[in-house]
């Protein structure tokens, strides 16, 4: 399992369900301001999906086949904000979630 932020490895130990984090993954993505751009949208979900992991910025581009400067230039123009700004959000409405809709203490999350 890739490194990432500790709530992953004890979703993966069951001490809390998949369905929790299907619930967890679907509050943050009603929150996303869809861009109506199909490649922004599906890093959107990538890093929702992946928020746990370790996320560069090469991943990313990969994921959608565009060179990391544009899809960082295209990300901020269309979305607002900053593409590691958004990835930051994401990671703390997650933890935010979880912490409000689990039994995971404060420092696992």
């Amino acid at each position: 399992m890739p490194q990432g932020l500790g709530f992953s490895r004890e979703l993966a130990a069951g001490k809390e369900t998949a369905q929790q984090r299907r619930e967890a993954l679907a509050a943050l993505c009603a929150g996303f301001a869809y861009t109506l751009h199909q490649p922004l949208d599906k890093v959107q979900a990538y890093i929702a999906l992946h928020c746990d992991e370790k996320l560069t910025l090469t991943s990313l581009a990969d994921a959608i086949g565009f060179s990391s400067a544009y899809l960082c230039d295209l990300f901020r123009k269309k979305c607002g904000i900053q593409l590691f700004s958004f990835i930051k959000q994401v990671r703390l409405g997650m933890a935010c979630h979880l912490l409000r809709t689990t039994s995971l203490p404060v420092n696992v999350v």
